[in-house]
């Protein structure tokens, strides 16, 4: 049998896994828009061939912990509120997969890159144009899956601070992080550049929440049994 304080702190290590796996795949990713408008951005993905695939498999690491920690939670959510429950594990299944979607099309700038360096001068000018497009998809499915993200995110926070199975200050300081991170990633997709301070303040408290969880676990819930 797990108890509460057991699953807390076992989804405290999973947290770990997101952040150590998931901080590197955002800083090394390297790609924008600005990057992708220089002459020689395909060249340079292409001369890091090595690079993307390990920031690919961070990323895909740091969905997979999140999705165990979903599997994990679902069981008590649904205990709590079953339709709750179901919006939680249907977005992050989509999160995951839009995530999954843009992870592919920066793999596929690899081949791209490689192709352009093969290619005559007259058609670089169309595998660039391509290149373009591929880091728009990544960057439009990074913003939609934020946005996904951080509305499974507000479902689990609020869960929290109902079952009270951590202290109420970190999930009333989880909601509103992860709130400012959620209308930070609607204006980016509307064309308003919020720099990183937005996404920053969020991250101070999942470090805050993940040292909480592994040390202490969840606290016993009068609402809610143990789980096996």
């Amino acid at each position: 049998m797990k108890n509460s304080k057991q699953l807390g702190r076992t989804i405290g290590l999973l947290l770990i896994v997101v952040i150590t796996t998931g901080i590197p795949s955002t800083l090394f990713r390297g790609l924008s828009t600005s990057f992708s408008r220089t002459p020689e951005f395909l060249e340079k993905i292409a001369s890091g061939s090595t690079m993307v695939p390990f920031v690919v498999l961070l990323s895909f690491l740091a969905s997979l912990a999140w999705l165990v920690i979903v599997a994990l939670v679902f069981p008590l959510m649904k205990k709590y509120n079953y339709s709750l429950a179901l919006l939680f594990m249907g977005l992050w299944i989509l999160c995951f997969s839009i995530s999954l979607y843009g992870d592919i099309a920066h793999l596929s700038l690899l081949a791209i890159g490689k192709e352009a360096g093969q290619a005559s001068t007259s058609h670089v000018g169309n595998f660039s144009a391509l290149g373009f497009l591929k880091v728009q998809d990544y960057i439009w499915a990074h913003f939609v899956t934020l946005v996904l993200y951080t509305s499974a995110t507000l479902i689990f926070f609020y869960f929290l601070f109902r079952t009270k199975w951590i202290p109420r200050f970190l999930s009333v300081w989880g909601l509103i992080a992860i709130s400012v991170v959620f209308i930070a990633s609607w204006l980016n997709i509307f064309g308003v550049y919020t720099g990183e301070y937005p996404f920053m303040h969020n991250g101070v408290h999942m470090i805050i929440l993940t040292i909480w969880l592994t040390i202490k676990g969840f606290q016993e819930s009068a609402g809610l049994p143990n789980t096996a």
